[in-house]
C-alpha cells in the first residue's frame, strides 16, 4: 500500500509555513538519504527552506563540479551532483552548496519535494521536514 505524503500549510499573517514528508524508498542509498534528510531538516529548523519558483541554474557549474571530483579521484559512478539545499527550497547554485549523492536519492527526493511544494505560493517557509521509511512489500 502506498501512502500519500501530506503537506500541511498554516497561515500566519502573510507568511505561510508548511511541512513536507520525505519517503525513503527501498532503492535509495540509506546513508545518502539520511545525509540529505539531516541537511534539509537542519535548514528547515533555521527557517532557510523557502519555496522558490524562479530557479536560476548554471549547468556549467554542475559539469565543472563533477569534473573536479573526477580529477581528484572521486568516483562519480551512480552519483549525481546535487544541491545540498535544493534550488527549489532557496538553495544557491554554487559549488559550496553542491555534493555528490546517489542518483536515486537525488532524483527521488527532488521529485518528492517538487510534488509537495508545486502548489504552494512562492515564499512559503518549509518549517518542518519529516521522514517516512518505506519497506519492501
Amino acid at each position: 500500500t502506498r501512502s500519500v505524503a501530506k503537506t500541511l500549510i498554516a497561515n500566519e499573517g502573510k507568511i505561510q509555513k508548511a511541512a513536507i514528508t520525505l519517503k525513503q524508498k527501498p532503492n535509495m542509498n540509506p546513508k545518502d538519504f539520511n545525509s540529505k534528510y539531516k541537511i534539509l531538516r537542519k535548514e528547515a529548523k533555521k527557517g532557510n527552506t523557502v519555496v522558490t519558483k524562479d530557479i536560476q541554474r548554471d549547468p556549467n557549474l554542475t559539469r565543472k563540479y563533477r569534473k573536479n571530483c573526477k580529477n581528484k579521484g572521486v568516483s562519480t559512478e551512480n552519483k549525481d551532483v546535487d544541491h545540498m539545499l535544493d534550488l527549489q527550497l532557496g538553495g544557491k547554485d554554487s559549488p559550496d552548496n553542491m555534493w555528490l549523492i546517489d542518483k536515486s536519492v537525488n532524483r527521488g527526493v527532488g521529485k518528492q519535494i517538487h510534488d509537495q511544494i508545486k502548489n504552494m505560493p512562492e515564499g512559503t517557509v518549509i518549517k518542518k521536514i519529516k521522514v517516512e521509511r518505506l519497506k519492501n512489500d
